[in-house]
């Protein structure tokens, strides 16, 4: 496998109720090698105007265990650029003739790789562990199985066959909004939707006779419920290397 390019993980612009448009976390176009909030125009005939603040940029933000690690505060990129690209999700572009399999186990356990694959190494095995003890980076591809982001009332979903599905961490925030002054990383109209361990919930929901709870478990506590993924490989895509 032969790395191309690093970036930042953009996802969707959001240019008000009837244009919106969104890039496959699965592909190139979605790793932009230089991170700007309000890098699009809008042209109408001959008449073109740069980003604006009713326009927004959304960029998958990094793992957060604890949603108040986040800044409440909007960080300008005049005056916080580099605290604000700490909170951007990297990523890196590679080329192989090999196809990445992702395997979801809709459970708490880890999967196996199908018979005749192997696991592919964590794209965060060199990458300090920011939560220790509660979110271990391992040193295979194995993660969370991750599926949509919204915004009010638009969502965007990532194909579960692909590797950006299985997501290494965790996360009760995994988006930053941005316009051409900067980014919020919390928002109140912004969620994350994950597959889940149905079969776990049930249980732990249902009590003598029948009843079902219905309280709402802090994120901390529903880990738990989140279906788990891996990412393997062809043995001999080990051997490959590109002249």
């Amino acid at each position: 496998m032969t790395e191309l390019w690093k970036g930042f993980s953009f996802m969707f612009i959001d240019g008000g109720a009837d244009s919106k448009w969104n890039q496959q976390l699965g592909d190139a176009g979605s790793c932009l090698e230089n991170f700007y909030p309000g890098f699009y125009s809008n042209c109408d005939g001959m008449d073109c105007k740069a980003g604006n603040e009713d326009h927004n940029t959304v960029w998958l933000s990094t793992a957060t265990y604890n949603a108040d690690e986040m800044p409440g505060r909007k960080l300008s990129m005049r005056r916080k650029e580099a605290e604000l690209k700490n909170y951007i999700s990297r990523c890196v572009v590679c080329e192989t003739i090999f196809k990445l399999e992702v395997v979801h186990s809709m459970s708490e356990q880890v999967p196996e790789c199908p018979l005749g694959y192997e696991n592919v190494e964590s794209p965060n095995r060199d990458i300090r562990n920011p939560h220790p003890g509660q979110m271990i980076s391992e040193t295979h591809w194995v993660g969370f199985s991750f599926w949509e982001v919204a915004v009010d009332n638009f969502a965007i979903g990532i194909k579960t066959e692909q590797a950006a599905s299985c997501l290494p961490y965790y996360s009760p925030i995994s988006m930053a909004q941005c316009d051409v002054e900067g980014c919020r990383l919390r928002s109140d109209t912004s969620h994350s939707f994950w597959m889940m361990d149905t079969k776990n919930i049930v249980k732990d929901k249902q009590l003598a006779g029948g009843v079902f709870r219905n309280d709402q478990p802090p994120f901390q506590e529903t880990k738990k419920y989140v279906s788990r993924c891996k990412v393997c490989r062809r043995p001999e895509a080990g051997n490959f290397v590109f002249n």
